[in-house]
């Protein structure tokens, strides 16, 4: 699985895209929760954080059927 690289206000952050559980919108600003119970403030909103989950996924699966 493909990894999502990601930007908090510390850290460059490297996530799995299967790890993603949920992501929710806080202004300018996203909190990521992963399946580990792990929680991120990104410094993207949450449409900018959707189109780069679907690119991955959208990748993932034409890679499983081609």
């Amino acid at each position: 699985m493909s990894r999502l690289v990601f930007a908090t206000s510390t850290e460059v952050l490297r996530v799995p895209a299967d790890a993603v559980v949920y992501v929710t919108a806080d202004g300018n600003y996203s909190a990521l929760t992963t399946a580990d119970g792990e929680d991120y403030v990104l410094t993207m909103q949450l449409g900018q954080i959707e189109r780069r989950l679907a690119e991955v996924l959208n990748s993932e699966i034409t890679a499983l059927y081609a």
